[in-house]
């Protein structure tokens, strides 16, 4: 069986949007959740479908969850990384998913999970152009195969 990395979205009437994130991957699967601006998404989608090559010093993210009043990210619950693997064209997916932990809860509450997916260019950028559509509310799911290990 071969990971795949499902995204869907439910849009809002604000121009945000719930992206909803699951990896299936062979040894496990998760599952998480966290808002967006659905033209940030869009855009994302774009830098998916037109980046070639990818390179290690700026591989292309996607980071939501709740942040900090300087910016940074103070809980993770969907972090997308995508970056070349040597020089055979193989691209990385790195996928962080976590549930969401209020503040009166332990941290150990929080259930994460995290694995590489391997793909390649031609899939990233089929992807992209899904990712493009789910955020324009022009499909309803956006799926990325990986490469069996």
């Amino acid at each position: 069986m071969s990971p795949i990395l499902s995204l869907q979205v439910q849009h809002d009437s604000d121009g945000t949007a719930e992206l909803f994130v699951e990896l299936s991957h062979p040894v496990f699967t998760g599952s998480a959740s966290a808002w967006f601006d659905a033209i940030s998404l869009a855009e994302f989608g774009a830098s998916l479908a037109n980046t070639f090559p990818l390179t290690r010093e700026k591989p292309i993210e996607l980071t939501g969850g709740y942040w900090d009043h300087q910016g940074a990210i103070e809980q993770l619950h969907v972090g997308l990384k995508f970056y070349p693997i040597g020089g055979t064209g193989t691209v990385g997916v790195h996928v962080q998913l976590a549930t969401d932990c209020q503040a009166d809860e332990r941290s150990e509450s929080q259930s994460k999970v995290s694995a590489e997916v391997k793909t390649n260019y031609e899939e990233l950028r089929r992807f992209g152009f899904a990712v493009q559509a789910i955020a324009k509310n022009q499909a309803s799911h956006a799926q990325l195969m990986g490469i069996a290990s």
